[in-house]
């Protein structure tokens, strides 16, 4: 007796495009918050250091100001400027590492405690990415948030250095 099984596709695991491109960003994002992590541990300086986890503060707990107050320094739009610049210069530094290395990519920031902080990496000839959020919300819930937001961020700017999502097509040499 031959015994044929059907799969209907209820029953077969449906491959979600979603799913796999959310798995695609953690996965290019955690490298990013792995450097950041190391940044910001190579950074502290000795005094509050061993009581505060600074990465924790400043980029992982919900705050209503800029900076938290333990961390403040003498200038606070520097300060802010400081912590989106430890962010994105790590999406910059994996970019060098992993697209191109032989292109100089730009970190531009316009910091703020009254409005939004703009950022953009750019290179000499395009705009890679921009990104814009209030000081008091840029943080994340979780590293796994972050992880994919900062992956996200990367793929993004990664296409367009790469030159697929330049208006030629290519990118030239």
């Amino acid at each position: 007796m031959l015994v044929v099984r059907v799969e209907t596709p209820y029953a077969m695991k449906e491959h979600d495009p979603d799913q796999q491109q959310n798995a695609e960003a953690l996965a290019a994002g955690r490298p990013i918050v792995d450097r950041i992590r190391n940044e910001l541990n190579l950074s502290a300086d000795g005094s509050d250091a061993d009581t505060i986890d600074v990465f924790k503060a400043l980029l992982l707990t919900e705050r209503d100001v800029c900076i938290p107050d333990e961390l403040i320094g003498e200038d606070l739009l520097l300060d802010i400027h400081s912590l989106y610049y430890r962010v994105f210069d790590a999406v910059r530094e994996e970019l060098l590492d992993n697209v191109d290395g032989d292109r100089f990519v730009f970190v531009v920031i316009d910091p703020s405690y009254e409005d939004t902080t703009t950022v953009v990496l750019c290179t000499e000839e395009q705009v890679l990415l921009m990104y814009w959020c209030k000081a008091w919300n840029f943080y994340w819930e979780t590293e796994d948030a972050m992880a994919k937001t900062l992956g996200e961020l990367y793929q993004e700017a990664a296409h367009r250095l790469s030159g697929v999502g330049s208006p030629k097509g290519e990118r030239e040499a």
